[in-house]
């Protein structure tokens, strides 16, 4: 029996190469006779630099830029001198994992740092910049990756203004660099939602408290990115209020439209492409995906969604291993899902969950291995 192993990462606890891994051995301990493919994926969010270096030989470029609250770290991204194509993660630099829990708070952090990485890349010669966007600490619509590059903001006294999520509200114009680096770069955005960039599914709203907003908070950086949007369809001519996928890591997504004209694609698509998944899946008896959460975010561009949908298309049934899963069985079944199990055999602490989680992967994965030979002549 081929089995195609794609998977996403599980948050907190494995990369998608780990989940992999123990899924592969929980299903050889099932039965050796299955004939694993194993497909470590992203959907777009922190973790897809890995999983492209693991299918193309990228080289490494490492540089000191700034972090969310503009403290200097080190960062790299990912650069192919031949294709001349180069892979920004923007969590390297701007990432939620960076800062301490009691140092969340999206109304002071910057995307800063990681248009210093943009930069770099350019100055290396890329003329294709895919820009991994997920794990985000900033609600900044992509004003510090902007100012990196050149862009400047000025309040209405023609005063320059710091890019960071509170200061949204004060900008009143936008100038543009004179001599842009980037004109003749081709540039993707691997979005892994398909959130609006305002709105009660906004960017704001949804994923501001994850990152220290307080309901007061959300409302006031919620009016300044709605004041900003309209700036820039007054001065950029871009409504990126309309932009699927604009709201994806503090509206990042949206910034990269309006600043240097990037198409937003499933981050999920670009590591198909790197992966040859599609194929494989087409050959395949029966694939296995997981991530950490099946939740009602799943089907808004969520690796698993996409997998299912491939699953869909060549007919092949698809089963999710996940930590956790909060979908009824007709979600489940209404996102393309053969089958879906929580690997959580007992109640345990989150943190305890966490450590144990490739174990308790492989163990689910050995169970439904023993179920996919039901057909075959039992072996011991």
């Amino acid at each position: 029996m081929k089995v195609v192993i794609a998977a996403d990462k599980f948050k907190h606890s494995l990369s998608s190469l780990a989940v992999c891994e123990a899924i592969h051995q929980g299903l050889l301990l099932a039965s050796p006779d299955f004939n694993v493919t194993a497909l470590p994926l992203s959907d777009g969010g922190d973790g897809l630099a890995d999983v492209l270096a693991h299918y193309r030989p990228f080289e490494k470029i490492k540089d000191i830029v700034c972090d969310p609250l503009y403290r200097p770290v080190e960062a790299a991204f990912l650069y192919d001198a031949n294709t001349k194509t180069a892979f920004v993660e923007m969590a390297q630099a701007s990432g939620l994992h960076l800062l301490k829990p009691s140092e969340y708070n999206c109304a002071e952090t910057t995307t800063y740092g990681t248009g210093q990485l943009i930069k770099k890349a350019l100055e290396c010669g890329a003329r294709k910049i895919i820009i991994g966007i997920g794990g985000s600490a900033t609600n900044d619509c992509g004003t510090g990756m902007a100012a990196a590059l050149g862009y400047r903001f000025l309040d209405e006294n023609g005063k320059e203004v710091k890019p960071v999520g509170k200061n949204l509200s004060a900008i009143d114009t936008i100038l543009a660099p004179e001599n842009s680096t980037w004109r003749n770069c081709a540039f993707l955005v691997a979005c892994d939602v398909t959130n609006y960039l305002t709105g009660a599914a906004g960017a704001t709203r949804v994923y501001g408290p994850q990152k220290g907003a307080s309901p007061e908070m959300v409302n006031e950086l919620e009016s300044g990115m709605k004041r900003f949007a309209g700036i820039l369809k007054k001065q950029q001519g871009v409504d990126v209020e309309s932009v699927r996928g604009g709201g994806a890591a503090g509206g990042i997504g949206a910034g990269c439209v309006a600043f240097l004209g990037a198409e937003i694609v499933s981050g999920a698509q670009v590591a198909f492409s790197f992966s040859g998944a599609e194929q494989h899946i087409r050959e395949a008896d029966v694939v296995l995906t997981g991530e950490g959460k099946l939740d009602e975010q799943t089907a808004n561009g969520k690796l698993v969604d996409a997998v299912a949908r491939l699953g869909l298309k060549h007919g092949k049934p698809v089963i999710a291993l996940c930590g956790t899963v909060a979908l009824s069985p007709v979600q489940i079944k209404a996102c393309g899902l053969t089958a879906a199990f929580s690997i959580l055999n007992q109640p345990m602490p989150k943190e305890e969950a966490f450590q144990q989680a490739a174990s308790l992967l492989s163990h689910t994965a050995f169970s439904v291995g023993r179920m996919l030979t039901l057909n075959e002549p039992y072996k011991k």
